[in-house]
């Protein structure tokens, strides 16, 4: 369960990104970047008015698609794509999640699951299916979490990074994560992928 593109508002490709689209026949609303990971023929199938030179070195495509975004007055970005690959890419991608938690809601969605930064905002749903799995991950030195939805359930209970809020079991349609204090990344994998 990915996205479907006719639920955006604006749909950017972030430099290499753009490959994939063409693969897929997708026409980005804007091809953001610096441009270094665009393929010639990826180039000639696009119109030149959608590209859009962002040559700064000390931020990603991503991070730069991403302020392209608010500046346009997003209240919700997805990201596709931004898990795989290099470690140090996926890393930086999830950090951005946790930064921009307080300002808008982002979301990774790859087609095996997602991740979403949590903080003290408001609560935040989940929309999954029985048997998806998911996980909360204190970012901070510790959270104070609350978990509906899923088969062990938390109530205000302290999580400091580690092992005991991997793998929980979703029982219902919608999990509702609060968080209290510090902030969280969850994590949740459908049943279809897990092996």
């Amino acid at each position: 369960m990915l996205l479907e593109l006719s639920d955006c508002g604006l749909f950017i490709a972030a430099d290499g990104a753009a490959d994939h689209a063409a693969s897929f026949g997708l026409q980005p609303d804007a091809i953001l970047g610096d441009f270094d990971s665009l393929s010639d023929s990826s180039r000639a199938a696009f119109p030149a008015n959608r590209f859009i030179s962002a040559p700064d070195q000390d931020a990603a495509d991503s991070e730069k698609a991403i302020q392209y975004a608010l500046e346009r007055g997003a209240d919700r970005i997805v990201l596709l794509g931004a898990l795989g690959g290099r470690l140090d890419h996926t890393l930086a991608n999830l950090s951005l999640l946790v930064r921009n938690e307080p300002v808008v809601d982002i979301t990774v969605r790859e087609e095996w699951g997602g991740a979403a930064a949590v903080g003290t905002m408001s609560p935040r749903q989940f929309r999954l299916t029985p048997g998806d799995t998911i996980s909360v991950l204190p970012i901070t030195k510790a959270a104070v979490v609350s978990l509906k939805g899923t088969k062990w359930l938390l109530n205000r209970a302290r999580l400091e990074p580690g092992s005991r809020g991997v793998s929980n079991v979703v029982v219902s349609n919608s999990v509702e994560v609060t968080v209290e204090e510090g902030v969280v990344l969850v994590v949740w994998s459908y049943a279809d992928y897990q092996s």
